[in-house]
Order: C-alpha cells, then sequence, then structure tokens
C-alpha cells in the first residue's frame, strides 16, 4: 500500500464514509443547484448546492457538474481545501503536481499531515480516488478520532478501519449495504460532494431550481465581442432569412444586446407562409426558453414601432416541415390600441393569432415545450413572475429538434422595427409544472 493513501486518505476517508451514507439515505427536495445534470430528487442535490453556495465547486463547466465522474486525488485535494477556507502553506516538494490550482490545495495537505504522497518526490494527482482513501482522508483531517468498530466485512486494510469507523459512528456513511463499504470503488463527484456535506454537519441550503442544458447551449447575456452575423461572423447563433433583415448584430449595435433590425420589405412577417429574420439555435427534446426584449423602431429604437404589425419576440420552427412554428412577441399594432402581447401558431401555413394589449415596449417572454405541448409566458420588465398564457398549443407535427431563437417581423409599414434582446436563458424543465422554474430570472 502506498504511504500516501494511509495521509491523504485520512480526509479523504471521511468524506468517503459521507458518500456512503450518501447513497443509502432517502433523497433530498427536489433541486438542481444550478446545474443540468443534477436531478430534481437525487441524494447529491443539497451537498452540491452547499459545495455551490461555499465557492468549493464551480462545475465542470458552467452548466453541468458531472455527478457521476470519477473523482482524481488532485481534484479531491481541491475540493478539501477550499471547503476548510483555501489556507496557506509552506510549499510541497512533488515533482508531479504540475497544475496551479492543484499547488496550494497538496501544499496545505501535507502541513497538516493529511497527506505524504504516493512516494517521497509524488503524489500522483491523476490517480483516481477510492472511497477507502477518501475515508481516511476525512478521518485525517477530524484529527483521527476514535469511534466504535464498523460493520462491514469487506473493509479489511488496517489503515481503513479506523476511518470507516469514524464516518459510520457519524453518521458520514451507512454503507453501500448493510454489510458493505466498498472500499476499493471510485469516489464520483456526486459522492464527494455528499461526503464533505455530511462532515460539515449537513448545513440547511435553498435549492436553485434553474435547470439549464448541460452539454448544450448556456444562457447568453451578450457580453462578448462584436459580432456581426448577416457578416458571417462566428457565433452559436445562426441566421434565415437575413435577406430580410437590415442588420443582425451583437454588441455591435448596442453593447449586451443582440439586435435585429428588419429591413424594408413587404410581408416578412411571421404570418402563414411569410417569415421575417432570425437568429436561432438547434435544441432537441424539452426546453424552457426565456428573453427579455425591447421593440422600437429603425429610426428611433427608443420609439415603438411603426403600426400595424411590426413586431419581434421569440420563434420555435421545425425546419423539417414548411411554414411550420409558434411565436410569442410584442406586436406593434394599431394607433388605436397600442402595443400587443402576440401568441402565434402556423401550421402548414395556416396561423392563428392571439392578441393582449400590454402598452409595454420591454417585456419578458418565455417558451416552454414539453413533449409535444408548447406553453407561453410573460411578464414585466420590473418583475420577476411570470403569467401563464390561456393560449396553450399542442403540436405532436413537431419533431424532436427545433429551430428556437428571436425574430423580427416586419410589414409595410414604416419605419420597420428594431428588435433589442438583452438576455437569453435557456432550461430543461422536467414537466409542464417546471417550465419557469427551469430558466434563471431574466
Amino acid at each position: 500500500m502506498k504511504h500516501d493513501v494511509r495521509s491523504f486518505v485520512r480526509g479523504l476517508l471521511a468524506a468517503a464514509a459521507l458518500i456512503a451514507s450518501a447513497l443509502a439515505v432517502p433523497s433530498p427536495a427536489a433541486g438542481h443547484a444550478g446545474f443540468g445534470d443534477i436531478g430534481p430528487a437525487t441524494f447529491y442535490s443539497e451537498a452540491v448546492q452547499w459545495m455551490v453556495d461555499n465557492e468549493i465547486t464551480n462545475g465542470t463547466s458552467p452548466t453541468c457538474f458531472s455527478p457521476l465522474d470519477g473523482v482524481t486525488r488532485g481534484q479531491a485535494a481541491a475540493f478539501m481545501w477550499r471547503m476548510e477556507g483555501r489556507p496557506d502553506a509552506p510549499p510541497h516538494s512533488f515533482t508531479d503536481v504540475t497544475k496551479e490550482w492543484q499547488n496550494p490545495a497538496v501544499s496545505w495537505m501535507v502541513a497538516e499531515g493529511i497527506t505524504t504522497g504516493t512516494s517521497p518526490t509524488t503524489f500522483s494527482p491523476e490517480d483516481v480516488l477510492t472511497r477507502g482513501q477518501l475515508a481516511a482522508l476525512l478521518w485525517r483531517l477530524a484529527g483521527e478520532p476514535e469511534a466504535p468498530p464498523h460493520p462491514f466485512t469487506d473493509v479489511v486494510k488496517e489503515w481503513q478501519q479506523g476511518a470507516v469507523s469514524w464516518l459510520a459512528h457519524k453518521g458520514i456513511t451507512i454503507g453501500t449495504s448493510p454489510t458493505t463499504f466498498s472500499p476499493d470503488d471510485t469516489v464520483t463527484r456526486g459522492q464527494l460532494a455528499t461526503f464533505f456535506w455530511r462532515y460539515k454537519g449537513t448545513p440547511a441550503v435553498e435549492l436553485d431550481p434553474h435547470t439549464p442544458f448541460c452539454g448544450g447551449p448556456t444562457d447568453d447575456e451578450f457580453d462578448g465581442a462584436a459580432t456581426d452575423l448577416l457578416a458571417g461572423d462566428q457565433s452559436p447563433w445562426q441566421v434565415r432569412n437575413g435577406d430580410a433583415a437590415e442588420l443582425i448584430e451583437i454588441n455591435s449595435a448596442g453593447d449586451g444586446t443582440l439586435v435585429i433590425s428588419a429591413n424594408d420589405y413587404e410581408t416578412k412577417g411571421w404570418d402563414a407562409t411569410t417569415e421575417g429574420p432570425f437568429a436561432y439555435q438547434t435544441l432537441s427534446g424539452d426546453f424552457a426558453v426565456a428573453i427579455r426584449i425591447t421593440l422600437g423602431n429603425e429610426d428611433d429604437p427608443a420609439a415603438p414601432p411603426g403600426l400595424p404589425y411590426n413586431s419581434g419576440g421569440i420563434v420555435v420552427r421545425d425546419d423539417s416541415q414548411a411554414h411550420d412554428w409558434v411565436m410569442l412577441g410584442i406586436n406593434g399594432h394599431t394607433a388605436t390600441h397600442g402595443l400587443a402581447k402576440a401568441a402565434t401558431s402556423t401550421v402548414d401555413g395556416e396561423s392563428e393569432l392571439d392578441l393582449k394589449w400590454t402598452g409595454e415596449r420591454t417585456y419578458r417572454l418565455l417558451v416552454c415545450r414539453v413533449g409535444s405541448e408548447i406553453r407561453f409566458f410573460s411578464g414585466g420588465p420590473e418583475s420577476s413572475e411570470w403569467t401563464a398564457d390561456e393560449v396553450a398549443h399542442s403540436r405532436p407535427d413537431f419533431g424532436d429538434e427545433l429551430q428556437v431563437g428571436v425574430a423580427a417581423s416586419a410589414w409595410a409599414s414604416e419605419p420597420q422595427p428594431w428588435v433589442e434582446v438583452e438576455r437569453v436563458h435557456f432550461g430543461k424543465p422536467d414537466n409542464l409544472d417546471h417550465c419557469t422554474t427551469a430558466v434563471a430570472p431574466v
């Protein structure tokens, strides 16, 4: 056995026990902790939320935590160091710890006697961590306290006995069964989070219900470089019907915005068989997409659009079928009625339109798809609440893969619409009741 396993395990063993305990305990309340791959009822939901809240992790990407991935020794060291407040320590002497983010963590573990490495000169940061090792690490972190013997028949190595006994005694683990701890199994990220959370006494958390796409599109608040989509600048946003647009730009037309300005062609709207300019991303399966949108005109973006029927909003379109889409937007209707919220459903080139008078040029709009059902939601610019639209659409004709994005709709009247979008947030709802919580506030 490598000498380090005893040191390193000292802190991590405690964590391992936490893991086992987590695996055998009823799932906590539903929550997603802000990651798309944290399910609504997993044993690690609250633990991951606690790690996020305490800046112990920010995931493997902005939208993924990867709870089933194995943990390496270097990663475990960094997590434990962050959990303990990122203390300073003299430099370690290992030659194989070359990543900057690992150095202060490993140095601290050596200084605290939690690890001595896998040899006098190596720490093996890329080796996977086992449950037995994690138990030992946590036990050492706790000061190697004594505890009654554990009940697990598969814990046979002497250096694991005290650590696993303490984990079981503290309720950090109950094993993978009443008689097994599985000390040689690799620790997953979800398990590690649970061990650490329990080591800290299972502090209460408020679960973030936001469920973005893991591995899919990320929320966009348009704070990057200036991008001219009509000129083909690189972007995750694609363009349809670009010839119907005066411009489709990110940041170059206004800081922190995606802007679509329709040109002066007639019948470049979204009705029947006419389709206006459209900036979109392709989504599969269920989704919720929310935007903050302001409707102006190309002569004066701070003024309402020309009337009637110049508008902008969210379009969900099936590219495999001709003229099949739904749209939720803000519509410059008539001089009498002013601005309206417009919900449209188009099937085989025939459209149904529902208007609700709003008077607002800036609005929050949300479209949610679960299975074949489409739901619309909206809200005022100063609110965080969503109001469900009574118009709901069943679209079994839609395929799995759809184009979803922002569109402008221009008709004959001048001046043409100027559509500004400050934020687009993507989410993946579990069901129709989860539509408004699947996305972060816009």
